[in-house]
């Protein structure tokens, strides 16, 4: 038996990614050593350097796409962004590796911008070649325990150690995974091995956050650490509508600015518009959970999602407000391949939104495809407890009938009617705009904000 350092090509089978041209396999992706014969790899079949780059690279690519940068990639800030992110320019130099540090911690308060900055650092080096991985510790932590069953898409020693040796790692919303004795232990068997061979990571956590995972170790400023805090006041980056009114429209609707009806203060059994906007400034000032204005036309619903808008903003929190009707627009446009955005992109910025307003919730066409789009939506966000404020002329203390019309989808009415997680407020009121009081069918509407009849809810 031949102890050359390469193998017949017709003999063994070839690896996929092998190099066709390569002068030490041949093209076959294995190679025999030239070792003595009692040896234990005398004889044996070998990968190929070139199959071995191959599937590392391979690998790579796959435990890129399971990352969390997926609608990420190649979200880059603008020079003016990068000018209102404090210490933006140290962590792009750390994406650079033109610092001495090869820790770096992000911290700052939701919306001010972290995790558009650790985008910025991934697509940093992705552009120039370079390898970059980012996972929500959330997801990064799912996705190990879900390596163990057997039919995963990477098993756990694979991805375990690809996370651990990745060239530069970056974890978000670090304080804000599940604390269980598991999560603790993996995290630590993680960082403590990127610590000690110095490879390069970035932790991003929230201004003032706990130690719920006894990571401050970890966190804490000390030697060998950069450490960035983001912090931005109010930009119209900030604020992203989709049919919503314009920032310079947004500004004027504030709590201050809301009056109940031509400047009278009208509080009788008729008109309960003081108490809903005493409530609803309560939920803006911390929002947990989702809230749902219901009421008719010009009884003040956008105003106040509006002033809720307005708060969130000034607490530098990033803010999406959408009309429902616009909103489908928009995701069907994504899946053009000359859109601004694409479907996935503006999807998953939805779901995550620190807050998200949706307006005019059910006057748009019933298709099965805006159905599942919107349920999929309010699943993620319902999931994952985000506030999430919803104006809409449905009378959800009628969900049976609005559901037998075809009004509402169920799975959404169930997660709108969750007294867990959500607080919902009848606006009784006249049209502000010409005193008439606008009563509606629970079974659907006969017109929307445009003036187009729509055939139901959805």
């Amino acid at each position: 038996m031949s102890t050359s350092d390469t193998a017949d090509p017709q003999r063994f089978w070839r690896p996929s990614g092998a190099d066709p041209h390569c002068p030490r396999c041949g093209g076959t992706g294995l190679v025999r050593r030239r070792v003595p014969v009692d040896h234990e790899d005398f004889g044996r079949a070998l990968p190929c350097v070139c199959a071995e780059r191959a599937a590392a690279d391979q690998l790579a690519e796959q435990l890129q796409r399971l990352s969390n940068l997926g609608p990420l990639v190649g979200a880059r800030l603008n020079d003016a962004e990068l000018a209102a992110l404090a210490s933006a320019r140290a962590a792009c130099d750390f994406a650079d590796e033109e610092t001495e540090e090869t820790w770096l911690v992000v911290s700052g308060a939701a919306g001010s911008g972290r995790t558009r900055l650790a985008a910025e650092l991934a697509n940093r080096r992705l552009q120039r070649g370079r390898r970059a991985l980012y996972f929500v510790a959330a997801d990064l932590l799912d996705l190990l325990r879900a390596a163990y069953q057997r039919d995963a898409q990477m098993p756990y020693p694979v991805l375990f150690q690809h996370a651990r040796e990745a060239e530069f790692l970056i974890i978000d919303d670090l304080d804000l995974a599940n604390p269980t004795d598991w999560a603790r232990e993996k995290l630590y068997q993680l960082l403590n091995h990127r610590w000690s061979s110095r490879r390069r990571t970035v932790l991003i956590v929230g201004a003032g956050s706990g130690d719920k995972l006894n990571l401050a170790r970890w966190i804490e400023p000390h030697p060998g650490v950069l450490s960035c805090t983001v912090e931005r006041g109010r930009s119209a980056s900030l604020y992203h509508p989709i049919g919503g009114p314009p920032e310079q429209i947004l500004r004027n609707m504030t709590f201050e600015t809301f009056r109940v009806r031509n400047g009278e203060d009208l509080r009788d059994d008729s008109c309960n518009l003081h108490s809903v906007k005493q409530n609803v400034l309560a939920w803006a000032s911390d929002p947990r959970g989702w809230l749902t204005l219901h009421g008719g036309t010009g009884t003040g619903k956008t105003h106040l999602a509006a002033a809720v808008a307005n708060a969130a903003l000034e607490r530098g929190q990033e803010v999406w407000f959408a009309v429902v009707p616009d909103l489908l627009d928009q995701l069907r446009l994504g899946y053009r391949e000359d859109a601004p955005h694409t479907y996935d992109g503006l999807s998953a910025a939805l779901r995550d939104a620190p807050l998200l307003v949706l307006d005019d919730f059910g006057t748009h066409s019933p298709t099965p495809w805006a159905d599942e789009k919107l349920y999929q939506l309010c699943a993620g966000r319902h999931a994952a407890m985000l506030p999430t404020m919803f104006t809409t002329n449905l009378d959800l203390n009628k969900r049976e009938e609005l559901i037998n019309a075809g009004a509402l989808d169920p799975r959404i009415a169930s997660r709108l009617t969750d007294e867990r997680n959500h607080r919902y407020f009848e606006l009784k009121a006249p049209d502000y705009r010409t005193g008439v009081s606008h009563r509606r069918s629970s079974k659907g509407r006969t017109g929307n904000r445009s003036g187009r009849r729509t055939s139901g809810a959805f």
